[in-house]
């Protein structure tokens, strides 16, 4: 026979889960084109138009990437702290590793190299396909541990995966501090 603080405990627990409430189809998919809106808004530095978009797609589905969005606006609005808090909820809400390479440009910027150096490989390792993870980290290993030739690497399979203009742009740079 269990005590009774036991099943009092443990009822208490499965109150204390957190339920997301359902989110039909439709409201999904028009939560993630707002996701997508906010990206294109970040993009040309329309930070408060993407906060916007990122934060009614978070209200309409709880969607990570909405979350990771809010992250990466409130870094670029000079809020690292807040950054931090919203990109971790990204993560711990959906295991979304995107989240974890942008916490890892958040810790560099600080200085915590350590902790961005664990944080941009536990990215690639939970999502081998981020060119924009493997990219930031090509430049991470060139800037801070003078690893060029490893950061030659990981631009070029960056490349392979994606050849965004970015990536050639820093490929090239990458070259002519090489020679």
């Amino acid at each position: 026979m269990r005590p009774i603080s036991f099943v009092i405990i443990v009822a208490l627990l499965a109150g204390c889960v957190v339920q997301q409430p359902q989110v039909s189809l439709e409201a999904r998919n028009k939560a993630l084109g707002l996701v997508d809106q906010g990206v294109r808004y970040l993009r040309v530095g329309a930070l408060d138009e993407a906060q916007a978009s990122f934060e009614s797609a978070a209200e309409i589905a709880h969607l990570p990437a909405a979350l990771d969005g809010l992250g990466s606006v409130a870094f670029l609005k000079g809020s690292p702290d807040v950054a931090i808090k919203l990109l971790e909820a990204a993560y711990d809400n959906g295991s979304y590793p995107m989240a974890l390479a942008n916490l890892a440009i958040v810790h560099e910027s600080l200085g915590n190299l350590n902790l961005a150096h664990q944080l941009y490989m536990r990215a690639i390792k939970e999502d081998p396909t981020n060119f924009r993870a493997r990219g930031n980290y090509s430049v991470f290993l060139a800037d801070y541990l003078n690893e060029t030739e490893r950061a030659r690497s990981e631009l070029l399979k960056a490349k392979a995966i994606e050849a965004a203009p970015l990536l050639v742009h820093n490929q090239k740079v990458l070259e002519k501090e090489r020679y």
